[in-house]
């Protein structure tokens, strides 16, 4: 992949990343007083925080992929069985994410189940 290639494809990611946020914000089953924001980009993983009062990870996303990946801790994302714990991928699976999203990250385990 060439350098504006890479530089195109972390602009959609990007862009992929802000609508998520803003689907989080919006969503129906978020209660009053959460929010969702992106950590600013500079690393190979977004984090996406949530906030009440207090802030707490909600998931990160890999800006080269756009993979939604469920968090381990506040500084890294979870391992599954082959590789990392990849839930979806922000830019072909918006709509499922959004039908899917629950304010909590519970749509974010395995046992979780895409409908």
């Amino acid at each position: 992949m060439s350098l504006s290639e890479q530089v195109s494809q972390r602009a959609k990611v990007a862009e992929a990343i802000d609508a998520f946020v803003e689907m989080a914000n919006n969503h129906p089953g978020t209660p009053e007083g959460y929010y969702f924001e992106a950590e600013p980009s500079g690393s190979k993983y977004r984090i996406v925080m949530r906030y009440y009062g207090s802030a707490s990870v909600h998931a990160f996303v890999d800006g080269d992929t756009g993979d939604l990946i469920k968090a381990a801790s506040w500084k890294v994302p979870a391992k599954g069985k082959n590789g990392l714990a990849v839930r979806y991928n922000l830019l072909s699976e918006m709509d499922v994410v959004a039908r899917n999203f629950v304010w909590s990250g519970s749509y974010l385990y395995n046992d979780w189940k895409r409908r």
